[in-house]
């Protein structure tokens, strides 16, 4: 009879699917670095056993606990822990979860706040000092959505800049080279990863499916050259660049975040709970506050919360079906009463009487989070057969809680179709709306697709990939060449610190351009006739304006609103506000300034327009106008420049690298571009520009009667700041649910 280690699922990885790289060359340390990447809710830490392809991964969740506040000011090792026991800890004021927020410290001078990016850069140069017998060099991978400034000050502190250092690329970069480097090492074999490897490197391009805690991140990564520095017959010191990388491509659908996911199984569980109590009565292991009003002791027993009978009688008359909103909140807020799991209420929310029952409701939230989690886990390592199952139990004897101490059954089976059944769903959205993007952007099938991320070793997302791909409707991801993935979830998890490392011994031999921000949602304009997009999720890019046009009988709108909303439409809120009776003017410095002589412009700057055949007439024809039909207002003038014109790609070239963080100056010069609108009073027409750091500026224009038949031409200029970060849309409420 075979034993019970023997019957288990044997896990592929990634040696088994044949992926390898070359040997490592004489005095080659690369494989001593080590390499940290930073996910919103997961860090992952990878060392090497002497080469490349042998990897070890540690998986710890983002968080880090204050235990020495006054050498936490100059980041030493020994002032927080971080991963496991700061969890331990948390919720606290002195736990940071994330990769946003602060963490308020107790000294002698009072309350300090320290931000989110020394508590990482202290959390790194820990992870950094705890392996003193490797280097101490430092390959580092930041969220996606970080902000450009935040990650140079988080590298710059713990990776700092060193000659011939490496501080890290971005994650999608790191992944796509690792499923490029087979090929790019030039690996034998005809195993399935090095055969698609080979493939993907011919096609020049790969889409990366990044399934983590916070979202189903997507990137789209192209990549020209042929061999990697370990192939080429050029030396490390010739510093030629051999391969090329750009991320073209970028988003995330946060609806299939893993932490979401588990976070509706927990609300599912505690509603059958719920239920279960509800049908039991009050429990037994609690103590009503009438018996104590006539002087019972409570003898270690915990008192009826306020409202505890009550909610009972009002949870029978709502029911268990569906209710409108309103009434759903109210049987939520109910159902915590009874068995309470928020520890973390609004202003004026707090239920009378809660403050006792807040570490309770902590212990309760963990147990059913661990329970949601293990469930969730189980479905995605085979949904087939949790399929056939319908209901996975959950054992009551494992949550010890007075709560539900009375509960005399003590096994809730929890059904598996409605869960897999959403999941499945989201998965075929988000698929086609990274369809419809690529199809945009001009991408044509087939494309290789590639997966990372702790729940991409599920067979959901690779079976869903071809399910879509198979389909009439399928565009871009027609008969989509999907990757072969390891079943190890650390392994999945450890793709991008592979391939940053890869990246790392190639850095010689690479170019991978400079660092994007990008935008994790879209920007509207709030429109009482609709929505109006005016910059899609993905890379910023200040080289992208979208024009607009509206009629106005008369006066035209003083105040215009902006709002967030996440690209699978779950996540949305304001962005920020115009008011525009406050317009601003170019400065001195924006309009006069220098110029490298090496660009060869001469005296002034020119402009892409003159250099069209066309005068850049097109120009003034690309706007949005519901009125007209005209949706499509966005005007790239990567595309507007003429490709044959040796002296509009040197002015682009300035524009990109020439003016970086001159984002005011970039916008005089691209305003040039565009001609005097036609001489017509009731159109009004603005130009929207986005910079990397999301300042919006936009530009006013149009003409009004002064006396008789006369029109003058009125133009201003008026900017907002937004402030809304990616973990509006990443992270989750926590303690709320």
């Amino acid at each position: 009879m075979p034993s019970a280690t023997a019957s288990r699922k044997r896990l592929r990885r990634f040696e088994d699917l044949g992926w390898r790289c070359a040997e490592p060359r004489e005095g080659d340390a690369s494989h001593r670095a080590i390499a940290v990447d930073v996910g919103v809710e997961g860090l992952c830490v990878t060392s090497f056993d002497g080469r490349l392809d042998r990897a070890r991964e540690q998986a710890q969740p983002t968080m880090a606990m204050v235990t020495d506040p006054h050498a936490f000011r100059s980041m030493a090792p020994a002032s927080l822990e971080y991963g496991l026991p700061a969890l331990l800890r948390w919720p606290s004021e002195r736990v940071l979860r994330g990769t946003d927020g602060t963490i308020l410290v107790a000294s002698q001078i009072g309350l300090v706040p320290f931000p989110a990016d020394h508590v990482l850069s202290a959390m790194l140069l820990k992870v950094r000092a705890e392996r003193r017998k490797e280097p101490k060099e430092l390959v580092l991978t930041l969220p996606t959505f970080l902000p450009s400034d935040r990650d140079e000050a988080v590298r710059a502190a713990a990776a700092p800049w060193k000659k011939s250092a490496f501080r890290g690329v971005p994650g999608v970069v790191g992944a796509a080279y690792f499923y490029l480097a087979p090929a790019l090492d030039r690996v034998g074999g005809d195993q399935e990863l090095p055969r698609w490897s080979r493939e993907a490197l011919a096609a020049g391009r790969v889409l990366l499916l990044d399934w983590g805690a916070s979202g189903l991140e997507y990137g789209l990564v192209t990549a020209r050259g042929g061999s990697s520095s370990s192939t080429s017959s050029s030396s490390s010191g010739s510093g030629g660049a051999t391969t090329e990388l750009r991320t073209l491509l970028a988003g995330t659908w946060p609806s299939l975040g893993g932490h979401r996911l588990t976070a509706s199984i927990m609300v599912e569980l505690k509603a059958l709970l719920a239920r279960r109590v509800l049908a039991a009565g009050p429990s037994d292991g609690l103590l009503s506050r009438a018996l104590i009003a006539h002087g019972e002791k409570l003898l270690g027993r915990v008192p009826f919360p306020v409202g505890y009978e009550e909610a009972f009688r009002r949870l029978e008359r709502l029911g268990e079906g569906e209710l409108p909103a309103h009434e759903e909140e109210e049987r939520r807020r109910l159902e915590n009463i009874l068995f309470p799991t928020a520890w973390r209420f609004g202003p004026g929310q707090e239920p009378p009487g809660y403050a006792p029952y807040r570490k309770l409701a902590v212990g309760h939230f963990k147990a059913l989070w661990d329970e949601a989690e293990k469930i969730k886990r189980m479905i995605f390592s085979d949904p087939a057969k949790y399929r056939q199952r319908r209901t996975i139990t959950w054992n009551l004897e494992t949550l010890d809680s007075p709560f539900v101490s009375h509960l005399e059954e003590r096994q809730v089976p929890y059904p598996v179709e409605p869960f897999l059944a959403r999941v499945e769903a989201g998965l075929q959205a988000c698929l086609q709306h990274i369809d419809r993007r690529l199809a945009a952007r001009g991408v044509r099938a087939p494309v290789h697709v590639a997966f990372l991320g702790m729940q991409s070793c599920s067979p959901l997302l690779p079976d869903a990939t071809r399910a879509h791909g198979a389909t009439p409707a399928a565009r871009a991801l027609q008969g989509a060449k999907v990757c072969p993935t390891s079943s190890d979830p650390l392994e999945q998890k450890g793709v991008t610190n592979r391939g940053a490392a890869l990246l790392n011994r190639d850095r010689r031999q690479l170019d991978f351009g400079p660092t994007t921000d990008v935008l994790p949602f879209s920007v509207q304009i709030a429109d009482c006739l609709g929505n109006v997009e005016i910059f899609h999720a993905g890379p910023i890019d200040e080289l992208v304006v979208f024009q607009r046009r509206f009629r106005v009988e008369g006066g035209q709108p003083q105040l215009e609103f902006y709002i967030y909303e996440s690209e699978d439409g779950t996540q949305r809120g304001t962005w920020g506000a115009i008011d525009f009776h406050r317009p601003f003017e170019f400065t001195e410095r924006d309009r006069v300034f220098g110029v490298d002589p090496r660009y060869g412009f001469g005296g002034e700057v020119p402009r892409l327009s003159d250099l069209r055949a066309d005068g850049g007439a097109e120009l003034g024809q690309r706007f949005h106008d519901r009125t007209q039909g005209a949706l499509d207002g966005t005007i790239s003038f990567r595309a507007f420049a003429p490709r044959e014109s040796e002296e509009a790609r040197r002015l682009l070239h300035f524009l990109e690298h020439g003016l970086t963080g001159e984002f005011h100056r970039k916008v005089y010069l691209l305003e040039r571009e565009f001609a005097p609108p036609p001489r017509r009073f009731d159109h009004v027409y603005q130009r929207y520009y986005l910079s990397r750091s999301q300042e919006l500026i936009v530009v006013r224009e149009w003409w009004s009667p002064l006396e008789g038949d006369r029109l003058v031409r009125h133009k201003t200029l008026h900017t907002c700041q937004g402030t809304t970060t990616a973990s509006a849309i990443l992270g989750l409420e926590w303690g709320t649910f």
